[in-house]
């Protein structure tokens, strides 16, 4: 993990609420901090899903809050239980999308348009036998033709 060493540093500390700039932290990651980390709130983000910065905070059982860009400053903040194996969730799902799903203008457009005869048999195949004997002699004959192509090429 590239903040591994961020982890072990919050780990070994005891303080419900550690301020740091970013330099510090910076520090204890050992690695320079991205330039996103110095121009967007979200690097910041407290989402261990997509983050791998943000999983280093979350599973030494701390998240940020009170992200300054202009003072290059952030605080740890513990949520979690130190136990062995024990983690508490970070935050809830919102189950619901962002945006409400949406029907395509045309869903349903040809909606009884057609009908299939009730006694047409829809398991059968589409192609009777002589048809299928027909394409698998096709199928044969090309393959034919690629091999001896291939036969050529090698001389």
């Amino acid at each position: 993990m590239k903040y591994a060493s961020l982890r072990a540093f919050l780990l070994a500390r005891q303080e419900p609420r550690i301020s740091m700039s970013f330099a510090q932290v910076a520090a204890a990651a050992k690695v320079k901090l991205p330039a996103s980390a110095f121009r967007y709130p979200q690097w910041w983000q407290n989402d261990a899903e997509h983050h791998v910065q943000a999983k280093a905070w979350i599973e030494a059982g701390y998240k940020t809050e009170n992200v300054d860009l202009d003072a290059q400053s952030v605080e740890f903040v513990r949520v979690a239980s130190r136990a062995r194996g024990v983690r508490e969730v970070q935050e809830s799902y919102d189950h619901k999308p962002a945006t409400p799903y949406k029907v395509h203008p045309a869903y349903g457009a040809l909606k009884g348009t057609f009908t299939i005869d009730p006694r047409w048999d829809l398991t059968k195949p589409s192609l009777d036998e002589d048809e299928l004997a027909e394409m698998d002699a096709n199928i044969d004959r090309l393959a034919d033709r690629v091999e001896e192509g291939m036969r050529r090429n090698k001389k």
